[in-house]
């Protein structure tokens, strides 16, 4: 159950796999998009942290980053789903193809459209799977 605050819920999970070459459906409205290259010491606090510093308050509202407990590290990727498809291609535009500013990384934000779309179908796909939290 999504919580009535405008906080963005985060999503944990200690090991997921991802088809990143899936493309939403046609005519779907984008909101939810998955960033590649995510810093590997990064936490989902550091990554809302992250969009928090760029984007306006509020745009986003859930924020998903894989976790290999084992490893202690996320994934590399993770899901954003933003308030609407505007402020998704907001986001996108001020994002894709930037350095990250919390680390020192080689690596540059790359945004694409996640094949999960829309606040309730990542609470539903995300947040039941839930069986570790990673560190904050």
């Amino acid at each position: 159950t999504a919580h009535s605050t405008n906080e963005p819920q985060v999503a944990y999970e200690h090991i997921a796999e991802c088809d990143a070459e899936s493309e939403p459906d046609h005519g779907m409205e984008i909101t939810t998009i998955m960033i590649r290259n995510i810093p590997r010491k990064y936490t989902s606090t550091a990554l809302t942290h992250e969009l928090q510093e760029v984007l306006p308050k509020f745009s986003f509202n859930f924020v998903y980053l894989p976790w290999d407990s084992k490893a202690s590290t996320n994934l590399g990727y993770g899901f954003v789903n933003f308030v609407d498809a505007q402020s998704a291609l907001d986001a996108q535009a001020h994002l894709d193809g930037k350095t990250w500013c919390l680390v020192k990384s080689n690596k540059t934000i790359k945004m694409v459209p996640a094949k999960r779309q829309g606040l309730e179908g990542n609470i539903k796909e995300y947040l039941t799977k839930v069986s570790h939290t990673e560190p904050r």
